[in-house]
C-alpha cells in the first residue's frame, strides 16, 4: 500500500502486517453493521501490497496519517 504525499506521488508504508493489522482492528471497531463482515485489508503474497476490500479508501488514508504511517 502507498499513500499519496501532497505532490501526487505515492510513499510506500514500510511495516506492512503490522499496518495491515491496525487497518483491520480499526474495520472491526468501526463497524456497525450487523448483517454485513467489516472491509478488511488484505496483502498480496507476492508483491505484499495491502489491498482495501470495501468502499473506505479515503477513512483509511486520513486514518494513517493521523496515526503516522
Amino acid at each position: 500500500m502507498a499513500l499519496e504525499n501532497g505532490t501526487g506521488a505515492e510513499e510506500p508504508i514500510a511495516d506492512q502486517q503490522s499496518c495491515q493489522r491496525e487497518i483491520n482492528a480499526y474495520f472491526e471497531n468501526n463497524h456497525f453493521d450487523p448483517i454485513s463482515d467489516p472491509p478488511k485489508a488484505v496483502m498480496k503474497p507476492i508483491t505484499r501490497q495491502l489491498v482495501l476490500k470495501g468502499n473506505k479508501k479515503r477513512e483509511v488514508q486520513e486514518w494513517l496519517i493521523q496515526k503516522g504511517w
